[in-house]
This record gives C-alpha cells, sequence and structure tokens, in this order.
C-alpha cells in the first residue's frame, strides 16, 4: 500500500513537471494564421466565406503553420436567459473544428469574438452572468484535450473600460480554472487590445498565462491603404513599440503573442476604392514576422478570405504573403530594392545576412505566370540586372537564398512596372520658341516622367488613344480637355535666344476663373487667369511676360486650380521689353514686420500675391513709390508686379508671422 502511494506520488509530480510552460508553449506556437471571418459571423457562411472544410488544417499544416488562432462568436447559438445554455449543434460543431487542428498537431486558440453584446452592455449582470455560463461551459466542454488547446478570454473589447477588463479576466480565468487548472490562458486589455492597453491590465496572478496583442500600425496604411510604407522611420516606430511589449515581458514574466497583424489589400468605402502599395504592403508583412520573432513573440497573422486573404481556401492556394510569415528571419536579404535603369533593364540588390548559404536564386514571374528561376548567383552578390523586360507589364522577383543541405529561403517579393525611362519629344520634333506649340503634341515618356493625369484612360480618346491625357477633336484639330488640379504636362524646347517672350494660351472655360502655371526647366511659374469663354470650344487667348534663357528646355503646363478648362494651344512669342528690372533701385520688396510687407517702386503697376499652390492671395494697385500691404497669411508667397507698360517682376518672399 505505501509503494503504491509512493509510486502514485511519483507520476504526479512527474505528470506536473511535464506540463509545458507558457514561455514554452508560446514557443512551440509560434508562426500562426487566423481563421478569420468564419466562425464568428453571426452565423456560420453569412459573410464572405463558406463553412470550415476539415483540408484546412491540412493546408495550414503544409504550408508549415504550427498554430491556428480560431476566432468563434457565441451569442446567436446561447440563450439568453438562464441558465444561458449553448446549443449543443453550436457546441459540437466547435468541437469538430478544434479536434480537427488538434489531431494535425497544431496549437489552437479558441476565443470569444464579436460577442459584441458583452462589451456594451457590461453593466448588466445578466450579461455579465451569461458570458461567465459560456465560458463555463467551454472550460468543461474542452477540459480534457491536449494543451496545445488556449483559451483567449475575449477578443478587443472595445467598450469596457480598464477596471471593466480587469474584472472580466479575473473572474474568467477563475471560472476556466475551476475544470482547466494548467490550460493555457490568453488575456489583453481593453478598447482593441493593443500593446500599449495590454501593458496597462492588471496581470492575474497565474503562472499559465500569455498575454495578447493587436497591430495594424499605422492604420492609415494597413487598414485604410494610404500612402506607403518601409522608412527608416516607420521601422524605427515598430520596434520601438516591440521593444517596450518586451520589456514589459520580461519584467512580468508573462510571454507574449500578436495574434492579429496585416496590412489590407485595398480599401474600400462606398464607391472609395484605394489599391494599397504593393511593395509596402510585402516589407509590412516581413517587418512584423522579423520583429515578432526578434522580441520573442509568436503571432498569428489576420487572414480574413477578403481584403487581409492570405489563404485561398477554395482552391488550396496561397498568396505570396505565405512565404514571408514562413520564412522570414533576421537572416533573411534586407533592403530590397528595384530601380530602372533603363526603360528595358530592372536592377535588383539587396543586402546579404546570412554567410552560410551556398548560392542565391533569383526568381521572377509577371501577373499573368508563376515565379521561376531565372539566374543563379554566387552567395556574396548583391545585386542582378534583368534585361529585355516590356514595357507597362509588371514584374515581380524574389531573392533565394540556396542551401545544399536545408531548406531554401525566400525573400518578400517586389514589384515594378517597366516605364519608358528616356524623354522624346512627340515625333522627334522640338518645338521652337518663338513658335506654336499645339496642346497634344506633349513628350513621349508617359505618367510620371512626361505628364501626370489623374487617371490612365484618354477620355476624349481622339489622339494618342493609349496613353493617359485626355484629348478631344475640334474644328482645328485637337485640345486637351477633361483636367484637373494639379495634372501636369511637358514639353522639349529650344529658346532661341534669350529674352522677354510673351506666352499666350488658346483656353476655352464656360464660367472661367481657372488657372493655369506656366515654366521652364522648373522655373517660377508664370500664371494665365482663365477667362470664361461661355463654352467648352470657344477658345480665347490669355497671355503672360516671362524671360526665358536661351537653349533646349522642358516647359510643363500645371493646372493650378479650377473651374475645369480646356487648352488648344500655346504660342510663344518675343517682345521687344525687359521683364525684369536693370536695377534693384527700380523695385524693392520687403517683409519688416508681421504680416506686412512694403513695397519700394519708381513706376507704377500691379502686384498680385500666391501662396506656393498658386492660390490668390491678395492683388493691388501700386500707385506711390512706397506702399506697405498686409497680407492674410505668413509665410512663402510668390509675388508678380506688372508695370504700366507691361514689364514684370516675379520672385518669392519670406512673410513674417
Amino acid at each position: 500500500m505505501k509503494l503504491t502511494l509512493a509510486l502514485l506520488l511519483i507520476l504526479f509530480v512527474f505528470k506536473l513537471n511535464a506540463q509545458p510552460s507558457a514561455q514554452e508553449i508560446n514557443a512551440a506556437m509560434g508562426r500562426g494564421i487566423n481563421l478569420g471571418n468564419t466562425l464568428e459571423p453571426p452565423r456560420e457562411g453569412e459573410w464572405n466565406n463558406k463553412p470550415v472544410q476539415e483540408y484546412y488544417f491540412d493546408d495550414y499544416k503544409n504550408a508549415g503553420f504550427t498554430s491556428v488562432r480560431v476566432p468563434i462568436r457565441w451569442d446567436n447559438y446561447t440563450s439568453k436567459t438562464a441558465p444561458y445554455e449553448v446549443t449543443q449543434q453550436w457546441m459540437n460543431r466547435i468541437e469538430q473544428v478544434v479536434d480537427w487542428g488538434l489531431e494535425r498537431g497544431l496549437y489552437i486558440v479558441l476565443n470569444a469574438h464579436h460577442d459584441d453584446w458583452i462589451k456594451t452592455g457590461y453593466d448588466k449582470q445578466s450579461n455579465r452572468d451569461r458570458f461567465d455560463s459560456i465560458w463555463s461551459q467551454i472550460a468543461v466542454r474542452f477540459q480534457n484535450k491536449s494543451e496545445k488547446l488556449l483559451f483567449e478570454i475575449i477578443n478587443e473589447p472595445n467598450g469596457l473600460t480598464l477596471a471593466n477588463i480587469n474584472e472580466l479576466n479575473a473572474r474568467v480565468l477563475n471560472i476556466i480554472r475551476k475544470t482547466n487548472p494548467s490550460r493555457i490562458v490568453l488575456f489583453s486589455g481593453h478598447k482593441y487590445a493593443n500593446s500599449d492597453e495590454m501593458m496597462a491590465a492588471s496581470i492575474p496572478n497565474d503562472p499559465y498565462l500569455i498575454g495578447y496583442f493587436h497591430s495594424y500600425d499605422p492604420w492609415s496604411f494597413a487598414g485604410e491603404a494610404n500612402g506607403t510604407w518601409g522608412t527608416t522611420s516607420d521601422r524605427n516606430q515598430l520596434k520601438s513599440k516591440f521593444d517596450k511589449v518586451q520589456a514589459w515581458s520580461e519584467k512580468n514574466n508573462i510571454p507574449v503573442t500578436i495574434n492579429e497583424f496585416g496590412a489590407i489589400k485595398q480599401f474600400r468605402d462606398g464607391s472609395t476604392t484605394r489599391i494599397n502599395d504593393y511593395n509596402s504592403r510585402m516589407y509590412h508583412y516581413a517587418a512584423y514576422v522579423e520583429e515578432a520573432l526578434n522580441h520573442n513573440f509568436s503571432f498569428n497573422v489576420w487572414d480574413d478570405g477578403g481584403d487581409f486573404g492570405i489563404y485561398e481556401r477554395a482552391q488550396h492556394d496561397w498568396s505570396e504573403v505565405k512565404d514571408i510569415l514562413i520564412y522570414t528571419s533576421d537572416k533573411s536579404p534586407t533592403n530590397l530594392k528595384l530601380n530602372i535603369k533603363h526603360d528595358s533593364i530592372l536592377n535588383l540588390s539587396w543586402t546579404n545576412r546570412d554567410e552560410s548559404i551556398d548560392s542565391i536564386f533569383i526568381e521572377r514571374r509577371t501577373d499573368k505566370s508563376e515565379f521561376t528561376k531565372i539566374a543563379s548567383l554566387s552567395p556574396d552578390q548583391t545585386s542582378y540586372e534583368d534585361f529585355n523586360l516590356e514595357i507597362e507589364k509588371y514584374y515581380y522577383y524574389k531573392i533565394i537564398y540556396h542551401y545544399n543541405n536545408s531548406t531554401d529561403r525566400p525573400s518578400h517579393p517586389l514589384r515594378s512596372q517597366l516605364k519608358p525611362y528616356f524623354r522624346r519629344p512627340y515625333n522627334g520634333q522640338i518645338h521652337s520658341i518663338p513658335g506654336i506649340i499645339e496642346a497634344e503634341d506633349y513628350d513621349e515618356g508617359g505618367q510620371g516622367l512626361t505628364y501626370s493625369d489623374s487617371d490612365a484612360t484618354n477620355r476624349g480618346g481622339a489622339y494618342r488613344e493609349t496613353e493617359g491625357v485626355d484629348i478631344q477633336e475640334n474644328t482645328n484639330g485637337f485640345h486637351i480637355s477633361h483636367i484637373e488640379e494639379k495634372e501636369w504636362i511637358e514639353y522639349t524646347t529650344n529658346v532661341e535666344e534669350a529674352g522677354t517672350y510673351e506666352i499666350s494660351a488658346s483656353v476655352a472655360s464656360i464660367a472661367g476663373g481657372g488657372r493655369l502655371g506656366v515654366s521652364f526647366n522648373n522655373s517660377t511659374l508664370t500664371y494665365l487667369d482663365i477667362p470664361a469663354t461661355g463654352s467648352l470650344t470657344k477658345f480665347e487667348k490669355v497671355s503672360a511676360k516671362k524671360k526665358l534663357d536661351e537653349g533646349e528646355q522642358i516647359m510643363r503646363l500645371r493646372v493650378m486650380y479650377l473651374p475645369t478648362f480646356n487648352i488648344d494651344k500655346i504660342e510663344i512669342s518675343k517682345t521687344t521689353s525687359s521683364n525684369e528690372y536693370n536695377s534693384s533701385e527700380d523695385f524693392n520688396i520687403s517683409s519688416y514686420k508681421a504680416m506686412q510687407v512694403n513695397i519700394n517702386s519708381q513706376v507704377k503697376g500691379l502686384i498680385t500675391f500666391y501662396d506656393l499652390q498658386g492660390k490668390l492671395l491678395l492683388k493691388r494697385e501700386i500707385t506711390t513709390p512706397n506702399a506697405e500691404l498686409t497680407l492674410p497669411i505668413a509665410g512663402i508667397s510668390i509675388y508678380q508686379f506688372i508695370d504700366k507698360k507691361g514689364n514684370q517682376r516675379t520672385g518669392k518672399i519670406l512673410i513674417k508671422q
């Protein structure tokens, strides 16, 4: 009898010692994924995904993931009255899904997700009782599952205060511990469960806890597809955020998982759609994975089968993000860049961080092909040039670290679209000045190089149909139409002789009031104010004088602001007078106190002030040798002074505050 008790005691102690710690479980969870938008809609299958299939978990494991977070909503399957019973049908379904994952050796995180009734109605005792009952039933039902099943108390409890979440975490944890004394439980803070909220929450006195947080930083990029991401500052901000979490983790001996992160493919809000920058998005995922691993965080990337989608469930297929999640580490190639070296050459460069690689492969694909190896390089090479590529086609590249005795490891992909890298005058003809320049005969080179148009379609379609500039036909030929603010267009010109020139634009506008800016080689803009002609096909001239240097230079027409107008042609002729004064004594302007300027002019004329966007600030007649004017704003302003003979002087002035 004594021997039997001793053996039982030994076995009991051995079982306790065999229980993995929270740190060990967290490390084993490693790289994971969410089964999002599936079991957390009001009813399974009501959102963008079909009901869960068993083969998902085969695909997860075969892809290389070691954990799956399974978001679950309990509300519509739970009675609204005591004892708040969860339907057996729903409990059976959840157990089936959980078992599919556990049977394949995956770590599974089960939670309460989108149960907003407890978040918005936490003050009601009946809601708290109902939530407690749900967790009591979950704990009892799953108490005999392996330690690879983890419980997450609540997802993003926005609506709860810090005091609320501290109370809820402690109460639900106590319920779970009655039947699951050593199961790992995930907890976080209030609001949207970001890292600051997690670190502010009270830590229950329990050895089997993992802290979790979510991060879609910065939200303007990751959640709304605004701008780009990937500067040194961006990366440093991410590292700083994770540094703080790691310090909290080590101080409190609480391991940490980041169980939601990602970057949206495209943002849609009503009629607004924005496509997220591809290269920024790929680097964002790679940076998150590398920083998570460097800070000893496990992770579960957010996958909703939609705009955050990674796994194509019906097709058993994966987006390129999967390889980033599985293979990225602090040994991966970094500082990846793609540059257009010539109109048909792309230069790919990177920095190597692993001295153990045996060689480097370069893989490439297009929008209509799969990645294939196009080059094998020595392990110390850090650049590659790809030749004879097609204009306007997207090319995608990956750098593959090849090891003779282990698995190849790819970098995150980069994408570039070749555009004509060179500029040339339309039909090879440089526009001579003096002369007439037809607006539609802008330089060849393409969007961003010789013109900037708000969309890629030629909405007029009458001339140069495949380009983005909008061109319509008229009785005398063609004109530029459908203009938008900040659009611009450029022409290669050759000024035969330095001097003052009159620039006349033939324009048409129903209401008038728009403005066109003209510059040469990025000189100060000269403004042409658009008159009302009563019709978009009735053209009238508007003129201004500008001093030009001799030689070849790029003329840019820039739409400063609307109402809309059409542009037919530009006529440039030499005048006999200078538009600059020979002596500073003739005209002098200064800002001598807040919002004030002093003008000393020996001639009468009209002075106009604009902001840097071309918006009119002030226009005044100068009739005395000394004039004091008050401007509406401080900062840099552009001025234009035209005397009674038509001579003009332009420049910039800093208006004091």
